[in-house]
């Protein structure tokens, strides 16, 4: 989502948590939800159905509104406020904020040209203790592998974690471990920083290979210079039977 948006940065505005009750039940399920009276019945949708979050989930997120300039932000903001009058909706106003160069969305910092992982989540990832069992070794690398589009040759660095979530392993936490906890934590709180692909623009792909995994990484020229800067990483550890030589 973040590579869609705009140079320029991002605005965004979110719906209030009263616009649940802006949504009716359906005819054909009025009868179902009741007050424990048993005598009235809910025609709006309340917060505790089961299916409430998935009927609404289309309006339950932030909405961001992106734009390159502030008259296209203007315009882009009215049509989306004629939208949710035209629906019954409603915002928060005080939870919204306009007109920003940057937003944070999605664990990302994301706004003029650039994006980066949020500050808090990089100091939750450096602040995570060595792991001491198979289910924390899980739980991080689902943290850094989140971002792992910022760290070069992921995969392969990571490798030694990797290993240790397999049953059939027997758990050991080894050097080679401790080196691979460290470096993760290292590339994702270095405040590494990706720049916003522009598709008008030339990309220039750089691969690699080891013995363990392979790597790329997808580089952009800015528009002023012709020094090239990271917009992505990708990487994968090789399975067993392509790692043999």
């Amino acid at each position: 989502m973040v590579d869609s948006w705009s140079r320029g940065g991002g605005k965004f505005v979110r719906p209030s948590p009263d616009s649940y009750f802006s949504r009716q039940v359906g005819p054909a399920h009025k009868e179902g939800p009741k007050i424990i009276s048993l005598y009235h019945n809910i025609w709006a949708l309340p917060f505790g159905l089961t299916n409430a979050p998935s009927t609404f989930q289309r309006m339950i997120n932030s909405v961001v509104v992106v734009a390159d300039s502030w008259e296209e932000h203007l315009s882009r903001l009215n049509d989306l406020f004629q939208r949710l009058r035209d629906a019954g909706l409603t915002i928060h106003l005080r939870k919204s904020v306009f007109g920003r160069g940057t937003v944070t969305y999605l664990g990302h910092v994301v706004g003029g040209g650039s994006f980066r992982p949020k500050e808090a989540n990089s100091r939750a990832i450096l602040a995570f203790p060595i792991p001491r069992t198979r289910k924390e070794v899980m739980r991080f690398l689902g943290m850094v592998g989140y971002y792992r589009r910022f760290c070069v040759n992921f995969a392969t660095i990571a490798a030694p974690l990797t290993q240790l979530t397999s049953p059939k392993a027997p758990f050991k936490w080894t050097v080679a471990c401790e080196e691979s906890f460290n470096k993760l934590k290292t590339f994702l709180t270095s405040k590494p920083v990706l720049k916003t692909p522009d598709f008008d623009q030339p990309f220039n792909l750089q691969v690699d290979a080891s013995g363990v995994g392979v790597g790329a990484v997808l580089l952009q020229p800015t528009v002023t210079s012709f020094i090239l800067h990271p917009v992505a990483f990708f990487s994968a550890k090789l399975k067993p039977h392509q790692a043999k030589k």
